[in-house]
């Protein structure tokens, strides 16, 4: 994973000082899911290996743990987003056909246009925080999964 701060400044005073113009809104839609108070224990999904999550595959896993709990704990849980997706994609949109040459403007601009959102997470960050009883554990460690499934790297 690159080292070093991400090149993404958004400036709410002087957007024309703005590094990145245009961003697109975050796709992960709630963060704090569940009843918020005291359980017995708190559990969090800690990465391995510092990777790259894109915002959509936050959102996707997000749904199919809190699904799970909601469907199995009804609201003796609570389960919180802890990683933002600060970091900007840019994508270069060049032509990948037969005479693109003419068309495109090969590397000149090469910068690329916002196209989604990433979080940066090092080894050792939380992505999702859960609190919830003891007794509960099982169905949480199947939540976990589940919600590992549609994340890339080592969880």
């Amino acid at each position: 994973m690159p080292t070093g701060q991400i090149w993404a400044r958004f400036s709410q005073r002087r957007p024309r000082k703005s590094f990145v113009k245009g961003a697109p809104h975050s796709k992960v839609r709630q963060y704090n899911m569940g009843t918020d108070k005291r359980f017995e224990i708190e559990v969090e999904l800690v990465c391995e290996e510092g990777v790259q999550e894109r915002d959509n595959a936050i959102e996707a896993s997000r749904q199919a743990a809190n699904k799970y709990l909601e469907k199995t704990l009804v609201d003796n849980y609570f389960f919180q987003v802890v990683s933002y997706p600060h970091g900007v994609v840019r994508e270069h949109a060049a032509l990948g056909v037969a005479g693109a040459d003419r068309i495109s403007k090969g590397m000149k601009l090469a910068f690329g246009k916002p196209k989604g959102r990433l979080a940066r997470l090092r080894s050792g960050d939380a992505v999702f925080r859960a609190r919830l009883l003891r007794k509960d554990l099982p169905v949480l460690k199947e939540a976990l999964r589940r919600a590992r499934c549609k994340l890339s790297g080592k969880f």
